[in-house]
């Protein structure tokens, strides 16, 4: 908010929400997943991000509800074992520990840089930059 110049209380009025209301928000006295479609809309605005990202970063969407099946961990799961196997990678493998105490938005980024760096998509979603699609193999 200091980089824009703007104080809390203007921005709770951007927001079109009290300051009262921002404060308990902030404190974690209010669940942030409550807000309504417009308040995320006006917050996504002011942060200059997509609204959809505005309900991941409130915990109203999780990058689960972007995913049918299998599951979202079931893919990961999945580019895990490919990399385990990968000469490339595998020395670089997270152990059965640590990758479960490892946030499941790092996890995820683990795989997608896996499937950058070895030209594959197993989580089908992941998005190929325009003109690789031909040159990108689809793994089974």
């Amino acid at each position: 908010m200091s980089k824009r110049g703007h104080t809390t209380k203007q921005l709770a009025a951007t927001l079109g929400i009290t300051y009262i209301y921002l404060m308990a928000l902030a404190r974690g006295e209010k669940p942030i997943y409550q807000l309504g479609r417009d308040i995320l809309e006006r917050a996504a605005e002011y942060l200059k991000i997509p609204v959809a990202q505005a309900y991941l970063l409130a915990g109203v969407l999780s990058p689960e509800d972007f995913v049918l099946t299998p599951s979202l961990e079931e893919r990961m799961t999945r580019v895990r074992e490919a990399m385990a196997h990968d000469t490339m990678w595998c020395g670089l493998e997270l152990s059965d520990a640590q990758w479960a105490k490892t946030p499941q938005e790092a996890r995820l980024l683990i795989c997608m840089l896996y499937e950058r760096a070895a030209k594959t998509t197993w989580l089908d979603w992941t998005m190929i930059p325009k003109g690789t699609q031909g040159k990108a193999k689809r793994a089974s």
